[in-house]
């Protein structure tokens, strides 16, 4: 591949994700865990946002009640 197409891979890799977040957000807020989940992800990884595991350890709060993933994350960002 040339460079070109690689920067356009990129970029459009950062518009998908911009815009996963955007919707797992709009999930969240109807109540969604699974979008709460990937939000922690997101954060956790930085996925299209800024690494910050705060907000991270926010959000698998948020998702643990429904969701078990969540709970098992969560258990592992606060033992490190």
């Amino acid at each position: 591949m040339d460079r070109k197409h690689l920067k356009h891979i990129k970029k459009r890799t950062d518009v998908d994700l911009q815009q996963a977040f955007e919707l797992y957000e709009k999930a969240s807020n109807l109540g969604s865990c699974y979008a709460k989940y990937n939000l922690a992800v997101m954060y956790e990884y930085e996925n299209g946002v800024k690494k910050d595991l705060h907000q991270a350890i926010y959000w698998y709060e948020k998702s643990e009640q429904g969701y078990l993933c969540a709970q098992d994350k969560l258990e592992e960002l606060l033992e490190e």
